[in-house]
């Protein structure tokens, strides 16, 4: 009987029953808080709302993408499946992402994986990508013949079965063969070192395309042979109206899969996609962009010689072989829709990885460019006859974002960059940039993320960093501490977050996301179905660490603490740049002038879309002058509106 005690099939037993039993007590007698959930103090300034849940997280952004005037949210997620959150008023948003076509696989829509498996309700084969692995399921009724068919894979795979799915591999060509038989409830599933790889299908021509579900949304193929391509490797996204039609379209830089590109132009070039009824499309081919072998790490628009005619700068170096230097690019576009790399001739072909954005750094009203690589800040200040760099000063780290504003309020745009290694504050002293150490002023020593913000409304600009909350601004222009949305998380090495208005109150709100982490009675709850369903092992063959995707949770934290006057605006440009990018803003109250950039509020770190000013007034209850100076050097004298309002600004008819 002793022997039969440690039989392997009784050990196992054992440990799910008490693996049950500890997981239901826990369940019962230990609260479970998850510190990702709402990791940040609150107060009475602001309400905790889940958004959404994402993977393999690249960047996130705000851009009304549907042009009602409603902000809307979007991230960016390599080849993982991207959210594009609609804001159908008063902030609630719904995921969009398939209805406007800008799925990343055009044949099969919605293939990139999720953190839900699909419903599996009626008889045939499903293919979907779930978190970091390839899934294939069954499910048939047992009296019918089995599924059959091929899978071809790259070595680098760990495969296990579970069920009825038997698989035999073989190698061919540098590549695994895998031939499958599943009959009524089968599970195949795939993970690899690396998550860019595209299995190839070729199934059974017996079973009908029809009973063959693909992805979230449980697309047919239109063939019995097909590749189910996870997506495109988007990492940046700058939305605006192109072509002067008032949608707003998207330029979209591809990574290429770990920077390695590829020489077919279809499978390689970045993407221009004009909204054309409700829906996406794209015109890259005829476009004149040509990517070549840049790996895409930020994109930009800016109009860098006043012509009103959007042009787009894109970051190429990416900090690590195969593309570590690569030159910037920068397509100007002499005619509509009509593209040319003119980033050598500019001086604007940086082949180093780095960092940049674009201000007015001179108030010449014209743009530079502020590039900041692993150990230099550069100001590339705009001439007649190209960009010529002036080197502001060294610095130590790596800089992911740098945020803008004219916090001090002497008319021209000063620069904070959020560094492990000890934060910057770049002050502007007429167009001249000088280092300064922010604890100078009562700012931190060190933070992970920072944004600009004023997020009383009492017209004076503060600093969101991530973890110590918000640092408000005193009149004297010194900072203190007020702790409102500081981390409650220990352990985060990594966080994107902006502020935007998402239900058009007033009062700038925070988006943030950050990386999910399990509780223990997570990991207790996914040791407990590892061993109700286990998997055979069928083949595992791994150079390198096991590649999994970061789950992300997109919190938004909704100001309702903020009671002061407030003044929004939107600048409408000439057709050739709605957004009117580079143009300035000065409102004018009895506290003094507040002087905006139109994009300063936009906080993404390789993507562009948020063009709305923010403007808080304080107890004032007039606004003295408003004026608009736009990109080709018009100056524009509104009159002065009511406060609390969103004010939509065209530009007249003065000199073009």
């Amino acid at each position: 009987m002793g022997k039969h005690l440690f039989h392997p099939s009784v050990i196992r037993i054992y440990w799910i029953v008490s693996l049950a039993t500890i997981t239901l007590s826990m369940a019962l007698l230990w609260p479970q808080v998850d510190s990702t959930v709402n990791p940040l103090k609150t107060e009475r300034w602001f309400t905790q709302h889940s958004l959404d849940e994402t993977h393999h997280l690249f960047d996130l952004g705000v851009a009304d993408i549907n042009d009602d005037n409603w902000l809307d949210v979007y991230t960016v997620n390599h080849s993982a499946r991207q959210s594009i959150l609609i804001n159908h008023e008063r902030g609630e948003f719904t995921d969009q992402l398939v209805t406007l076509g800008l799925y990343q696989n055009p044949r099969l829509p919605g293939v990139g994986p999720t953190d839900i498996e699909p419903l599996i309700e009626v008889s045939g084969l499903y293919i979907y990508w779930y978190k970091s692995a390839l899934v294939v399921r069954s499910r048939r009724p047992a009296d019918l013949d089995p599924i059959r068919g091929q899978i071809r894979l790259p070595e680098s795979v760990a495969i296990k079965t579970s069920g009825s799915f038997d698989a035999t591999i073989q190698k061919q060509d540098g590549k695994l063969m895998v031939d499958f038989t599943s009959g009524s409830n089968g599970r195949l599933t795939i993970k690899s070192q690396r998550f860019f790889f595209t299995p190839a299908f070729q199934l059974d021509g017996r079973l009908p395309l029809d009973q063959i579900y693909i992805g979230a949304e449980k697309v047919h193929p239109d063939s019995h042979e097909f590749t189910v391509n996870p997506g495109r490797d988007r990492h940046g996204m700058a939305w605006a109206d192109f072509n002067g039609d008032t949608q707003t379209d998207v330029f979209v830089i591809r990574g290429g899969g770990g920077g390695k590109m590829r020489p077919d132009p279809v499978r390689s070039n970045d993407e221009l996609l004009l909204k054309e009824d409700l829906t996406f499309e794209d015109r890259t081919l005829n476009s004149g962009i040509v990517k070549n072998a840049c790996p895409g790490r930020q994109v930009a628009l800016v109009d860098f010689d006043s012509d009103n005619q959007l042009d787009v700068y894109t970051g190429c170096g990416r900090g690590k072989p195969p593309r570590q230097f690569y030159p910037n690019q920068l397509h100007w576009q002499k005619a509509e829709g009509q593209f040319v790399n003119v980033a050598a001739e500019r001086g604007l072909d940086i082949p180093a990885a780095g960092t940049f954005v674009w201000l007015d750094a001179d108030n010449d009203q014209d743009m530079d460019l502020l590039f900041a690589d692993d150990e230099t800040f550069w100001l590339y200040v705009n001439h007649a006859d190209g960009f010529k760099p002036q080197s502001i000063g060294r610095h130590a780290g790596k800089v992911r974002q740098l945020t803008i504003a004219d916090y001090d309020q002497d008319g021209d745009l000063d620069v904070f960059t959020a560094l492990k290694t000890g934060n910057i504050l770049l002050s502007n002293v007429n167009g001249a940039y000088k280092i300064e150490n922010p604890q100078s002023v009562g700012l931190p020593s060190k933070s992970i993320a920072a944004n600009w913000i004023d997020y009383d409304n009492d017209g004076l600009t503060d600093l969101y960093v991530f973890p110590d909350g918000i640092y408000r601004q005193r009149r004297e222009h010194q900072f203190e501490a007020t702790h409102l949305l500081e981390s409650k998380v220990s352990k985060t090495s990594n966080v994107f977050c902006t502020w935007f208005d998402a239900d058009n109150d007033g009062r700038q709100d925070l988006l943030i996301a950050m990386k999910a982490s399990s509780t223990i009675w997570q990991k207790m709850q996914q040791k407990l179905v590892a061993l109700l369903q286990p998997q055979q092992l069928v083949y595992e063959q791994q150079r390198d660490k096991k590649f999994t995707l970061p789950e992300w949770k997109i919190v938004l934290y909704r100001n309702v603490g903020a009671s002061d006057r407030w003044l929004q605006l939107q600048l409408i440009g000439p057709k050739g740049n709605r957004p009117a990018i580079g143009a300035h803003v000065e409102v004018i109250t009895a506290d003094g002038v507040q002087h905006q950039q139109v994009g300063q509020a936009d906080n993404s770190i390789r993507s562009q879309g948020h063009y709305r000013m923010y403007f808080g007034l304080g107890k004032n209850s007039q606004i003295n002058a408003l004026n608009v100076f736009w990109p080709d050097g018009y100056l524009q004298q509104v009159k002065a509106p009511a406060p609390n309002q969103l004010v939509t600004i065209e530009r007249d008819s003065g000199r073009t």
